[in-house]
C-alpha cells in the first residue's frame, strides 16, 4: 500500500495556492483537504500576510535565530541553487512541446523504477503528472504495483483534485493487458466508470509520455541518488518533501520558469461517493459479459474482456455501416462488432486509439 507523502505545512501551502486561482467554490475545495471554512480562511489570511512563512505552526517558531545566515548569504546561495537547477534542466537545440490546452484534460501515471531499502520492503515510487501544468498529483512509496495500491493513490488524488477527462499510461500491468487481447484490466474498467477515459502509450515508445519520463529523471537526480533509503517511512518523508519543491518552489524550463502549481486549478470534476450506475438507452440491446470476457449477439461469441466480466454493456447500431455494432460500457465506446463476417468467435476493435503526438 501507499505510504502517505504531504505533511500539514506542504498540504496548507498548496491549499492556499489553489484557493487562489481555482474554479471550486471555498467550500468545496474545503471539502477535498478535509478542514472548515473557519480555518481555510485562517491559512489564507496567514498567506496573504506573511506568504508561506506564515503557514508553520507558530507555536513551534522560535522567538530570534542566532545562527541563521545573514539576508545576502541566503540570497546567494538560494541564487546558486536556482542556477544549478536551470543549468541542468536547459534543452538545447529546437523543442517542440505538446500539452493539452487546459488542466486536468489528460494526466500521464507510471511506476518509476523500484529500488531496495535497508530495513523494508523495495520501494515502487507511483508518480502521476498534469500534462498541462506538469503538476505533480501523486508522488507515493509503494511496496507493490499491485491494482489495490494503484487505485487507493487514484482515490486519494480524485478526492482531493477531482476527476480528470483522461489518464495515459503504458501498456502492462495494472495500466494494461496484451494478454487479454483487448488492452483493459480491472483498473482501466474502474476509471471508465468513473468517466476517466484511458489512453495507453505506444509499446516501446517511451517518450508518448514524455512529461512523466521527464519527471522521473528530475526525481532520480534530484531526490533518489540523494539519499540512502532506511524504509518505506523514509521515503514517504523525502517524496513529500521533493514534491513540495517540485510543485512549488522548483522553476521549470518548459513553463517559462514558472511553477507547476502556478499553472494548475482542480478539476471541477468531483469524485462521486459511489460508482455510478451503468444505464443504457432502452433501444439499445444489453448483455451482461460472462466470466470468460464474452457476449452471445447475432448468434455469435464476442470477446469482450476479462475484467468486464459479470458488467452489462450497450449495442447500437453504427452509423457508418450496416452489419456494424457499437458496443458501448457507460459513456465509452469500447469497438465495433461486424455481423457481416461471421465467425465462430471474434476479438473486439478497440477504438480508443493511443497517442501517437509526440510528447516532451
Amino acid at each position: 500500500m501507499p505510504w502517505q507523502t504531504t505533511t500539514a505545512m506542504s498540504q496548507r501551502h498548496e491549499f492556499v495556492v489553489l484557493a487562489t486561482q481555482s474554479p471550486l467554490t471555498l467550500s468545496e475545495l474545503c471539502r477535498r483537504y478535509g478542514v472548515s471554512r473557519k480555518t481555510a480562511y485562517k491559512w489564507l489570511a496567514r498567506y496573504r500576510a506573511g506568504g508561506s512563512e506564515a503557514l508553520a505552526d507558530r507555536s513551534r517558531r522560535p522567538l530570534s535565530s542566532p545562527g541563521r545566515v545573514c539576508g545576502l548569504v541566503a540570497d546567494q546561495v538560494v541564487a546558486l541553487r536556482q542556477a544549478d537547477l536551470l543549468d541542468k534542466d536547459r534543452v538545447y537545440g529546437p523543442v517542440r512541446r505538446f500539452e493539452r490546452a487546459v488542466p486536468n484534460a489528460l494526466w500521464q501515471s507510471d511506476f518509476k523504477g523500484h529500488f531496495a531499502t535497508q530495513t523494508g520492503p523495495r520501494c515502487h515510487p507511483l508518480t502521476m503528472l498534469d500534462d498541462h501544468s506538469r503538476f505533480n498529483l501523486v508522488l507515493e512509496a509503494c511496496d507493490n504495483e499491485r491494482t489495490e495500491t494503484v487505485q487507493a493513490a487514484f482515490t486519494a488524488a480524485f478526492e482531493r483534485y477531482g476527476l480528470p477527462e483522461a489518464i495515459l499510461c503504458d501498456n502492462g500491468n495494472p495500466w494494461g493487458n496484451v494478454a487479454d487481447g483487448t488492452g483493459h484490466t480491472q483498473l482501466s474498467v474502474w476509471l471508465l466508470r468513473l468517466g476517466v477515459r484511458v489512453l495507453h502509450g505506444r509499446p516501446r515508445h517511451p517518450q508518448t509520455q514524455g512529461k512523466e519520463e521527464r519527471f522521473h529523471r528530475s526525481f532520480g537526480r534530484e531526490c533518489l541518488r540523494r539519499h540512502t533509503w532506511r524504509d518505506l517511512a523514509h521515503c514517504a518523508e523525502q517524496f513529500a518533501r521533493y514534491r513540495h519543491r517540485y510543485n512549488h518552489e522548483r522553476p521549470h524550463d518548459a513553463l517559462n520558469q514558472d511553477t507547476p502549481a502556478s499553472r494548475y486549478q482542480p478539476s471541477v470534476r468531483a469524485m462521486p461517493r459511489l460508482l455510478p450506475a451503468l444505464e443504457y438507452s432502452s433501444a439499445m440491446p444489453v448483455r451482461v459479459v460472462r466470466s470468460k470476457g464474452v457476449i452471445t449477439f447475432g448468434n455469435q461469441t464476442w470477446h469482450i474482456g476479462n475484467a468486464f466480466a459479470s458488467l452489462p454493456v450497450g449495442l447500437r447500431p453504427s452509423p457508418q455501416a450496416d452489419g456494424q455494432w457499437e458496443v458501448h460500457f457507460g459513456h465509452f465506446c469500447l469497438g465495433h462488432l461486424d455481423l457481416r463476417q461471421p465467425h465462430l468467435a471474434k476479438y473486439l476493435i478497440r477504438p480508443l486509439a493511443n497517442l501517437t503526438s509526440p510528447q516532451d
